[in-house]
């Protein structure tokens, strides 16, 4: 994706959709049930009799890692299904962001969401073991756990507060990026970055030195401009497509969190479909997923290389991450009483 790619607005992508045949818009509520009447897409054109429109949201922009996640998540269940199932993919947030739409899913005014694994720990605390620094030692790791029976538990943990787990798709790792190079814990005593709202990521920072910030995602860019803050961190993805490299041109691969994401399903609307239907999505879900872990392989190698040949990114890989490690274990036994040790244990321990 080019430059002028980058801000494809909504309205081309839904016509685009449409043309394909890929997804039918409704104007009915969002329960994911039949309608007695038919369904209508945007346009006012009926879908077809008996077809059933699931919603699904995600925050990010049209064209990002998460949108191409959910369209090929779309994409399949419209096949697998004969057209009977259709997905209406909502970007930028517009269904509410990521806490306000899992709160949507448990009262079932919202079918799917693509939400990252912070905000979900809110719901179900075990979740948050996925936010612990220097969990995974690799993608191949990460994905060992979350597609085997430790996911799947954590998944199973969240049915309680109203969701079912159908997989998890990637943000990738997380990295620093300042107006310094930050390639040892050193380098971060005194820097003022910006952190999402998380204890985990706050005990994180605070055990490095650094001078924890918290702001809305909207206002980092201009935090960086104006040196309100001096670093931020965030996956390769999310660097590229918020254009942070325009006012902070070092970028430092500390791989300090692993983000996943997971694409969540009401559970109330889940356990009105059949099984049948339940299946298709399963299926779907982990189709889309290895697509969606693919894609973003790609596009981080060509980012980086974009990054330092157009954009003037220096980016540091002499990152010493066995020193940063050492570091920020100590902040395990502070979560214990949330995140069980032995949870912890099976994660590091996990054959890959």
């Amino acid at each position: 994706m080019d430059r002028e790619e980058r801000t494809v607005s909504m309205k081309k992508r839904l016509v685009s959709l449409m043309l394909a045949g890929l997804l039918t818009l409704s104007l009915t509520a969002c329960g994911g049930q039949k309608s007695d009447s038919p369904a209508t897409s945007g346009n006012g054109d009926a879908a077809p009799s008996g077809t059933i429109v699931l919603k699904c949201g995600h925050v990010l922009a049209d064209g990002s890692h998460f949108d191409f996640g959910v369209d090929k998540f779309a994409e399949l269940v419209n096949e697998k299904s004969g057209g009977t199932l259709q997905v209406e993919v909502h970007t930028d947030g517009t269904l509410g962001q990521e806490r306000e739409m899992m709160e949507s899913l448990q009262i079932g005014n919202l079918d799917l969401a693509l939400v990252s694994t912070a905000p979900i720990s809110n719901f179900y605390s075990q979740m948050s073991v996925l936010d612990m620094p220097y969990l995974f030692d690799s993608k191949a790791h990460a994905y060992a756990v979350l597609d085997g029976e430790i996911g799947q538990s954590l998944f199973d943990g969240l049915e309680s507060q109203g969701m079912v787990g159908l997989t998890y798709m990637e943000n990738g790792f997380r990295n620093v990026f300042s107006t310094k190079p930050i390639t040892k814990p050193a380098d971060l005593k005194g820097v003022k970055i910006r952190i999402m709202e998380n204890q985990i990521q706050t005990a994180t920072f605070s055990a490095l030195n650094a001078i924890v910030t918290n702001m809305a995602s909207g206002e980092v860019y201009t935090g960086l401009q104006q040196g309100t803050i001096d670093a931020a961190e965030n996956a390769i993805c999310a660097y590229y497509s918020s254009a942070y490299y325009e006012v902070c041109k070092e970028l430092s691969l500390t791989e300090h969190f692993y983000g996943a994401t997971a694409l969540l399903m009401s559970k109330k609307v889940f356990a009105s479909l059949t099984e049948e239907q339940q299946t298709i999505l399963k299926e779907a879900a982990a189709e889309a997923r290895d697509l969606q872990r693919a894609d973003v392989a790609e596009r981080e190698t060509r980012y980086l290389d974009e990054l330092q040949a157009e954009d003037g990114v220096t980016v540091h890989e002499d990152v010493d991450k066995d020193a940063f490690r050492a570091i920020t274990d100590e902040i395990y036994p502070k979560f214990y009483d949330t995140i069980p040790q032995d949870l912890i244990e099976s994660i590091r321990n996990c054959a890959y």
